[in-house]
């Protein structure tokens, strides 16, 4: 596995959000940061909201491109609920509300746990999973570089 320097993994993590801005116009320019997340050892990504940043976890570099894009959507689902301005979360962000469910089917997820507080929407539903083909697999080149 490359390093957290990698930077052709970090370019195509940008280019995974770019191309999600293409299918979904309304979805805001982000700032990406990649490092490590102290809130939480399950927290694989974080939307900043009003700050438009995507926080990704460094250890994702080590997952499968698909479970990456997975967890970017998950976070453009989060960006598009403030884009649009739609509560994603409830109980001070310890859930996801059922608006956030349509927004992350919306962006091709579909619950990976059946968990009804939306933790797992990090899986690609199938339409999506072909449609992201061509991004997830030049993601899991440049992890491997």
């Amino acid at each position: 596995m490359a390093g957290l320097t990698n930077t052709p993994w970090i370019e195509r993590v940008e280019a995974v959000w770019a191309h999600a801005q293409e299918l979904h116009p309304d979805l805001p320019d982000a700032r990406i940061a990649v490092g490590s997340l102290h809130r939480s050892p399950r927290r694989w990504g974080h939307w900043l909201p009003g700050a438009h940043e995507l926080y990704v976890a460094a250890a994702l570099e080590a997952e499968p491109a698909e479970h990456v894009v997975g967890v970017i959507l998950h976070e453009a689902a989060h960006a598009l609920g403030e884009a649009r301005g739609i509560t994603t979360t409830s109980r001070q962000g310890r859930y996801h509300s059922n608006r956030f469910a349509g927004l992350a089917a919306e962006v091709g997820l579909c619950p990976s746990d059946g968990r009804p507080d939306g933790l797992g929407w990090d899986r690609l539903s199938p339409p999506a999973l072909v449609a992201w083909t061509d991004v997830i697999e030049q993601l899991e080149e440049a992890r491997l570089a």
